[in-house]
């Protein structure tokens, strides 16, 4: 299974930010589908189904005992950060709960053969086909700040298939934050 862990805004969170990209004339693109709209905390890879009830645990012990965590947009960007571009992106805040939180995640669900990629915490809106494009060729992009905070109370543990026309996610557990509610399966 191809997994990932990922924190998701409220409904009315993505409707508005997927509204900042539809005003503006993009390159060839194709939006995240707003069921789709995540930040995602720590990419697992590949992992044997067997060891899903391994790495919910981890994922319950990791987000035990932090606070509720409020994330806030700083501006849309275009990823990577040299080359061409191939997506567009909400950059959030980093706070410290939520640097916690993924360096646990990290010292328990990453394997010791493989370094971890520096956080960069960020919503993907679109992304451009084949190997990106120019820079230049991006219009300006609208600012963030009616978009507000929004706060992750829970995670989500995500499988990812991909497919010709994208992948389809499904949560196979949803874990609170700083809390001890018990986990729930999908």
């Amino acid at each position: 299974m191809r997994l990932f862990i990922a924190a998701t805004p409220p409904m009315d969170w993505r409707e508005r930010a997927l509204s900042l990209i539809g005003g503006a004339a993009w390159p060839a693109h194709k939006a995240t589908a707003i069921d789709q709209l995540h930040l995602t905390v720590l990419f697992l890879g590949e992992r044997r189904p067997s060891l899903l009830p391994d790495i919910i645990e981890s994922i319950t012990a990791a987000a035990k005992g932090l606070p509720k965590i409020a994330l806030t947009p700083q501006k849309l960007i275009a990823l990577p950060e040299k080359g061409p571009a191939r997506l567009v992106a909400i950059e959030t805040d980093l706070p410290n709960a939520l640097d916690e939180l993924q360096w646990r995640l990290v010292q328990r669900l990453v394997r010791a053969d493989r370094t971890p990629t520096k956080f960069h915490p960020h919503l993907t809106l679109l992304r451009f086909a084949g190997a990106g494009v120019d820079r230049g060729s991006l219009p300006r992009p609208p600012e963030v700040d009616g978009l507000g905070p929004f706060d992750v109370t829970e995670l989500h543990l995500i499988s990812s298939v991909l497919h010709p026309l994208g992948a389809r996610h499904r949560i196979e557990a949803t874990i609170p934050v700083g809390s001890s509610q018990r986990n729930s399966r999908s």
